[in-house]
């Protein structure tokens, strides 16, 4: 769609959390890799209807939803 090559690369989270600390107390830096763990292991994973109330229409695939609105 954008011509972007987008990689994911799966971190150990050690490494995350060192890279952060690096930059910032370890305790911060702590909170973002342990609600990665969380939300690796379902605690978001639910189902709204939030997006049809805002917008009054159902919810889409990524895909379909940016090819529709960023259209030129």
């Amino acid at each position: 769609m954008t011509g972007r090559e987008v990689l994911h690369e799966s971190l150990e989270p050690g490494d995350v959390e060192r890279a952060l600390a690096a930059a910032m107390p370890v305790e911060v830096a702590r909170m973002p890799v342990r609600l990665d763990g969380l939300i690796a292991s379902g605690a978001e994973d639910r189902v709204t209807d939030t997006v049809e109330r805002i917008t009054g229409r159902p919810p889409g695939d990524l895909r379909t939803v940016l090819h529709r609105d960023l259209r030129p």
